[in-house]
């Protein structure tokens, strides 16, 4: 019997959340960066329970609050990623900036946005909208 007090979501409901927040990062603009930011965190940790060990740890809370408060927010972004994925980050003069994020399994994903943050939250959002659950199944790794 499932844990009632886990707030795990299943793999549909949790892709659904993912893809309608690719879209919410490409539409967003640097002011909403924070928002943004804290709404991955937050649905990183619904995560299903098949996914959850791929994802690794998330960032303690206070670190979070410290770190937004130095304007570091990169950092956190860049954090979320730290130990199970990799990224590449670009932004020419003048350009949107761009990202890219590559889980173990060889499956990347990009996009762009207003800030580095963004184009890298929705990358990452894109590559977990797709990611799959299960023994039969392809996993994050």
């Amino acid at each position: 019997m499932p844990d009632s007090s886990d707030p795990a979501l299943d793999l549909a409901d949790w892709q659904l959340r993912w893809r309608e927040f690719v879209l919410e990062c490409a539409g967003a603009g640097r002011d909403e960066e924070v928002d943004m930011l804290r709404a991955a965190i937050d649905l990183l940790a619904l995560a299903p329970r098949d996914l959850r060990a791929q994802l690794g740890t998330l960032p303690d809370a206070g670190w979070v609050d410290g770190a937004i408060a130095a304007r570091a927010v990169a950092a956190v972004a860049l954090d979320l990623l730290d130990g199970w994925a990799g990224y590449m980050l670009s932004h020419g003069r003048g350009g949107p900036h761009m990202a890219t994020v590559a889980v173990r399994s060889g499956r990347e994903a990009s996009a762009e946005g207003a800030t580095a943050t963004l184009a890298l939250l929705g990358a990452l959002a894109q590559a977990l909208a797709q990611a799959k659950q299960g023994a039969r199944t392809e996993s994050l790794n």
